[in-house]
């Protein structure tokens, strides 16, 4: 299982630069912290979480999601794009835009109101370059 973990927009890569991968997350938990889940990659399950503060421990670094596309593979940097999008999402929709109450996973990547059962996904914001001459 890869673990994509963040702080404040900063990922955790190994020393050598790698996603950290195992059945456990590489740093504690505690139960405030939503796990959120990914699809696939390589075949392992992915995971993304956003922890408190840095890690600052020998054998981990802290890198910017912009440093890491020079370190990560192409497959890995789009999949810690997703991670960093998903966590955004999950912090701004906890609570319902309909009648405040708060929101709860309905599915991976859906949240259903405890109240009055609106649902929101993850919102696209597709862009587009043109040239008009």
């Amino acid at each position: 299982m890869y673990w994509f973990v963040f702080c404040k927009g900063d990922l955790l890569l190994s020393a050598d630069s790698r996603v950290p991968s195992g059945e456990e997350p590489p740093v504690h938990l505690d139960p405030w912290h939503t796990v959120l889940c990914l699809p696939e990659l390589e075949g392992e399950p992915c995971r993304a979480v956003s922890i408190d503060a840095p890690v600052v421990s020998a054998g981990w670094k802290m890198v910017g999601l912009r440093d890491a596309f020079d370190v990560l593979p192409r497959h890995f940097y789009e999949m810690a794009g997703k991670a960093a999008e998903l966590i955004y999402w999950d912090s701004t929709s906890r609570y319902c835009g309909v009648c405040g109450s708060p929101m709860k996973f309905h599915t991976d990547i859906s949240k259903r109101c405890t109240a009055c059962g609106k649902e929101v996904l993850p919102q696209l914001a597709v862009a587009i370059i043109v040239a008009v001459t």
